[in-house]
């Protein structure tokens, strides 16, 4: 099961994902309850994030769907718009993207660098509230 996953990672690590399927107007084809993908990894005892690689690693190791990669690749002024666009999962909207470095880092002003933008597709379909 996804939990005993989850467990065998260890107590020091969270994973952070989305959750999908029956929890919003977005089912994913799931037909009953839910499913889980992650997009990040923290080792809570240390405070630092995982890198791509490890990440990556990590869940293929323990088998921990992740959300599907769109792009590798140095920074370019089309990502954003990788947020747009059919899901690459089902036969709808696609709900945005996240984008982080490879190599984990934080800006000295902002923090981690690290976001997720949201698709205005999403954002404006007319199921949304």
């Amino acid at each position: 099961s996804l939990d005993a996953r989850l467990r065998a990672l260890g107590p020091d690590f969270v994973v952070f994902g989305e959750v999908y399927g029956q929890v919003q107007d977005l089912k994913y084809g799931v037909k009953e309850g839910a499913k889980f993908a992650a997009f990040d990894i923290l080792n809570r005892i240390t405070g630092t994030w995982l890198n791509w690689r490890a990440l990556r690693d990590a869940c293929e190791v323990f088998g921990i769907p992740m959300v599907p990669v769109l792009y590798e690749g140095e920074w370019h002024d089309g990502i954003a718009d990788m947020a747009e666009g059919p899901s690459t999962l089902a036969p709808h909207v696609r709900e945005g993207i996240v984008v982080k470095p490879t190599i984990e880092r934080r800006d000295p002003r902002h923090g981690r660098v690290c976001f997720k933008l949201a698709g205005q597709g999403y954002l404006l379909r007319k199921e949304a509230a």
